[in-house]
């Protein structure tokens, strides 16, 4: 005779009583494991992020979401000639930035300015192309002027200098002629004229001398 004990045929003896309840105990102890160890498993996955405090417990943060990729903007002239083409990013709290390679076009086709945004600022070093040939190469930390800002001619010579430190011009400026003898000299210190400036008629001789202060002329001497 046979009796059915968890879904198994066993028989309806002592032993088959015996082994039936071995069998139907075990299945039982499994599913307990189970309730128990599988939960544990999933913890850290449901838990965003886990991070320890100050008196080694563990607390639960929730973590931020990742920025999406950035996409491309372009415009455009009326002519259709290409104009500029940067990459905006879109934040976790739904605003925008520019991040990445920025690109502008004369009409004519040839470039114009070319360096790259971080967090929306301008970042590293930047070339700006004049129409006439000149160009200028710019440094950016952050957003600010920072370093030397130099402008050269088509025809290969210096047209200009300027130093900056913190957004502010800071140290040597200079500009040239054309023909590539020395215009203007002097220097800034936070922004402000400082020490002496010196300008020159092209063949070289001296055109004026002046001393500064802090932005306020003291001296000159023609």
């Amino acid at each position: 005779m046979q009796e059915s004990w968890g879904g198994r045929k066993v028989a309806a003896s002592g032993e088959g009583w015996v082994m039936a309840f071995h069998l139907e105990t075990k299945s039982n102890r499994w599913r307990r494991f189970g309730a128990l160890v599988i939960p544990l498993l999933l913890a850290p996955l449901l838990c965003v992020a886990c991070v320890t405090s100050e008196d080694g417990r563990a607390k639960e943060t929730i973590a931020t979401p990742a920025a999406k990729q950035p996409t491309e903007e372009c415009t455009w002239y009326h002519s259709g000639a290409l104009k500029q083409r940067w990459f905006v990013r879109e934040l976790p709290d739904g605003t925008f930035s520019k991040d990445g390679l920025y690109e502008s076009w004369h009409e004519d086709g040839t470039s114009w300015e070319r360096g790259y945004y971080v967090n929306d600022k301008k970042d590293g070093i930047w070339r700006v192309d004049q129409v006439a040939g000149d160009y200028s190469i710019h440094h950016w930390s952050k957003g600010q002027r920072e370093g030397l800002w130099e402008t050269w001619r088509s025809s290969g010579r210096r047209k200009a200098v300027e130093a900056y430190l913190g957004g502010k011009r800071h140290g040597i400026f200079a500009e040239w002629f054309e023909s590539g003898s020395l215009y203007v000299s002097g220097s800034y210190d936070n922004d402000e004229k400082e020490g002496p400036w010196v300008e020159f008629h092209e063949n070289g001789k001296l055109k004026k001398l002046e001393l500064f202060r802090r932005g306020e002329r003291i001296e000159a001497a023609q």
